[in-house]
């Protein structure tokens, strides 16, 4: 790191440390989190060599501690706008249009889109599935810009949720591609017209929660570990000895794959494909025979996250056939993998983790028969069940190992290396009153809009239409009461039945 003195326009920034062998995007980050002039607006003078172009070398333009460094550039200034429509006074409005303006208020707006930079559907994919996570902005906060190139994805990511937050309309998330890109050069690869080229979005979203950990250190762990990190244990069993010892190994994991299977025993569930994951064979060196032998490796899950992503296999390579004068390429397998909206994962657990999860999974069916009875009861005499909040102290919430879906990731087409890629997140469930079917969000780029129920859509099938890619799953622990008292769960119906009064009733989802 080197120090140097900025001067833009009227201010100074004395002491600045920067990165001499980061890439000038870098750079120009850093001078944006100093001053707010957009990357693109920006030229930079004062270093050796002259001004800096993009593709400049930093670690050989010879930057020394007090290099007096200059900016020229416009910040960001908001744009103050004459409102489209004349400003009416309810005085002046007919009862018509104060009915109408009224209903315009209750209805929230749709959460905002990402403008398509340049083939860039895959990040902005997985941006609309994190934004799904509350904790993962709150994480985010204690994240300061200027630093690393880790710490740089995380603050951008954070600045454009807010920028996000505070508009109308689709935001161009050009800051956080340039650091995105400063992470991993090869986002930034274009084809021979020099159009960007289409990335992976598995591999964005990965690099971006890789990016997110190292930026938000916790103890002996970080906050995406905390989020979606899950202890898994292997245990290697040698086929060809039966005298070698099994071996055990803990690891760390965030995402659960779901295997497509073979052509001639394809997978039809995503239970089937998290099942057939956790199975292997692999090579070891065996201590007993003395050389690599083959071992059949069982993995199961021994800690549950607080968010699951699933990942579906569905891109693999395809290898050269001399004899057909084929090249080898990367192919998608278009297979139709049904998945829940509320996953189990019970039966992927260690024994330990199942013998925890069985007690809890009998306190909760215990409680659903607890607020049967109690039902009954109060529907006998027509009194009213009183129902605890959450946040009563006789309320607690137990794993039982389910999990419930929150977004989704789809793609579009053959290759990773083409086709196109939305998000789709949940935006209102089902109550069986109101909203009769769940409400999703489709997030096409720019463009966002309600779905109904579509998400049951994407199991796949045909490559020419959406199919889930990877899928988030939110922890759904059950609920029980430790003084008798009732959930409400049960009660919902027979009490209602009863004439009891709706604002002591709660209906556990």
């Amino acid at each position: 790191m080197v120090k140097v003195n900025v001067k833009w326009g009227k201010e100074t920034f004395s002491d600045v440390e920067i990165d001499a062998t980061a890439s000038v995007e870098i750079l120009k980050l850093q001078m944006y989190s100093l001053t707010r002039v957009p990357p693109e607006r920006q030229k930079i003078l004062g270093i050796p060599g002259g001004p800096l172009k993009d593709d400049d070398d930093l670690s050989k333009r010879n930057i020394k501690e007090g290099t007096k460094v200059m900016l020229i550039g416009t910040a960001e200034e908001a744009e103050l706008k004459e409102p489209a429509e004349k400003v009416q006074f309810e005085e002046d409005m007919t009862p018509e249009q104060i009915a109408k303006a009224l209903q315009l208020q209750t209805k929230a707006p749709l959460p905002v889109g990402l403008e398509n930079l340049g083939n860039t559907c895959y990040m902005n994919s997985c941006i609309q599935m994190l934004r799904r996570i509350p904790e993962l902005e709150t994480a985010l906060e204690k994240v300061t810009g200027g630093g690393d190139v880790d710490s740089q994805v995380a603050h951008e990511f954070r600045e454009l949720l807010k920028a996000m937050k505070n508009t109308t309309e689709a935001v161009k998330p050009v800051r956080f591609l340039l650091a995105l890109r400063a992470k991993v050069p090869s986002f930034a690869e274009r084809t021979p017209q020099g159009m960007p080229m289409q990335q992976d979005a598995e591999e964005c979203i990965r690099n971006m929660l890789a990016a997110f950990a190292s930026a938000t250190p916790e103890g002996d762990t970080n906050s995406i570990d905390r989020l979606f990190g899950f202890k898994s244990r292997s245990v290697y069993k040698c086929v060809e000895c039966d005298d070698e010892p099994e071996k055990v190994d803990d690891s760390l994991d965030r995402f659960l794959m779901c295997h497509m299977g073979a052509t001639t025993d394809p997978v039809g569930h995503v239970r089937e494909g998290i099942k057939l994951s956790l199975k292997e064979t692999v090579e070891k060196s065996s201590e007993v025979l003395g050389r690599v032998a083959t071992f059949e490796k069982t993995m199961a899950i021994a800690s549950l996250p607080s968010y699951i992503i699933v990942q579906f296999a569905r891109f693999g390579w395809k290898k050269a056939n001399s004899e057909a004068g084929t090249q080898a390429a990367k192919v998608k397998i278009g297979r139709k993998v049904q998945f829940p909206k509320r996953l189990d994962v019970y039966e992927f657990c260690t024994p330990e983790l199942q013998k925890e999860l069985g007690e809890n999974r009998q306190k909760d069916s215990e409680q659903k028969d607890k607020d049967w009875d109690l039902a009954q009861k109060a529907l006998k005499e027509g009194k009213n069940v009183e129902v605890p909040d959450d946040n009563d102290a006789s309320v607690q919430f137990v794993d039982t190992g389910t999990y419930e879906l929150q977004s989704v990731v789809s793609h579009q087409g053959r290759s990773a290396d083409g086709g196109h890629y939305v998000g789709w997140t949940i935006h209102e469930k089902a109550d069986g009153k109101k909203i009769k079917e769940d409400e999703w969000l489709l997030f096409d780029d720019d463009k966002v809009s309600e779905r109904p129920d579509k998400v049951v859509d994407l199991a796949g099938g045909r490559l020419d239409t959406h199919i889930a890619y990877f899928i988030l799953y939110k922890k759904a622990p059950a609920k029980i009461t430790t003084d008798g008292k009732t959930l409400g769960g049960a009660a919902a119906s027979s009490g209602e039945a009863a004439g009891a009064d709706k604002d002591k009733m709660q209906v556990d989802g």
